[in-house]
């Protein structure tokens, strides 16, 4: 017999298997990542935006920038301040809220996460702890500026020029106690960056997600819809006013808003819904385009009626790579019948 169940991404041959475990199954490119490793049944992928960030800041670093090694500290800096906030919010949401994360995508200013049945107190909880996290180690980190070598006047910088401030220490060199004092520097100034880029009210940062009420009824996700228009002052914005990283952070949350509104959208039409049941059951849409009836196991035919389920209650995000695979069956079934 014949096994007809969807290929998995680790099933592909060679170069397709590798592909499809970076771009996934069917998914939105908010989840194009690679493969890092799981912890306790949960994935953990890095972004390709990351990826192309890191190397982009590097590339910048060597030939217009203010040094390599300034620029590789800010982004340990930056790499550990994601760590610790992504980690505060995975802690209360498993530990205090008893959710199980799916898995993490991390991108340069935090990470979207999936999990199974996560509510917006849920992600209301994640979100203050990720904010109190960050505002303790710019605490800390500041603390540990004013006593050391810097002084206080290191606290003062200008956020778009922040180089001025101890990248002339490079210059002149670059001895290991030298390179602990800027480490530290960068903490305290990339808390800073971060914590002020999760107060932005655009998905999926951490102001957004405080906002963020559980929607009664059929209708797009507005908050995701709302989080587009910040996106689009942040991105012309920063065009306009020569500051890259900032239309940066307005494209990456755009990317996520308008992700987050399209499946939202899906989620809450059940119109769509009733298709999507059409196509697995093998029934024609409707009289005007019968299609041929594919009968389907009563098995697939449960497994697409929850994942609809899961989907309406709490929306696509929520989808296992699994549960993806299934509608994307669905879907070739619909435009193949």
């Amino acid at each position: 017999m014949t096994d007809q169940r969807p290929t998995r991404a680790d099933d592909r041959p060679g170069g397709s298997s590798l592909l499809a475990r970076v771009f996934g199954d069917g998914e939105p490119p908010t989840w194009w990542g690679i493969p890092v490793l799981r912890v306790g049944g949960c994935e953990l992928r890095i972004h390709l935006v990351a990826v192309v960030f890191v190397l982009s800041m590097l590339l910048y670093a060597v030939w217009t920038g203010p040094g390599l090694w300034f620029v590789s500290t800010g982004l340990l800096a930056l790499a550990l301040l994601v760590a610790l906030h992504e980690a505060a919010r995975a802690h209360a949401l498993v530990r205090w809220r008893g959710r199980q994360p799916i898995d993490a995508t991390l991108w340069p200013l935090g990470a979207v996460w999936r999990f199974g049945e996560a509510t917006p107190t849920d992600e209301r909880v994640g979100a203050l702890t990720g904010l109190a996290m960050l505002a303790a180690v710019a605490i800390g980190a500041g603390a540990a500026v004013w006593a050391g070598p810097a002084g206080a006047e290191a606290l003062r910088f200008d956020p778009r020029h922040p180089s001025e401030t101890l990248g002339p220490m490079f210059a002149s060199r670059s001895t290991a106690r030298t390179l602990g004092v800027v480490f530290i520097w960068q903490c305290y100034a990339t808390s800073l960056y971060v914590l002020a880029a999760n107060l932005i009210p655009m998905l999926p940062l951490d102001a957004a997600l405080l906002l963020r009420r559980a929607r009664k009824g059929a209708g797009p996700d507005h908050l995701a819809a709302a989080g587009l228009g910040v996106a689009v002052v942040l991105a012309v914005g920063g065009l306009l006013l020569g500051q890259a990283l900032v239309a940066f952070v307005g494209v990456c949350g755009g990317s996520v808003c308008w992700s987050t509104w399209q499946s939202s959208r899906f989620a809450l039409d059940p119109a769509g819904a009733d298709r999507w049941r059409a196509a697995l059951a093998g029934a024609p849409e409707s009289a005007e385009a019968p299609g041929p009836p594919r009968p389907m196991s009563a098995e697939d035919q449960g497994n697409l009626e929850l994942v609809l389920q899961k989907i309406s209650a709490t929306g696509m995000e929520s989808l296992s790579r699994s549960e993806r695979r299934i509608l994307k069956d669905a879907t070739r079934r619909m435009r193949d019948g």
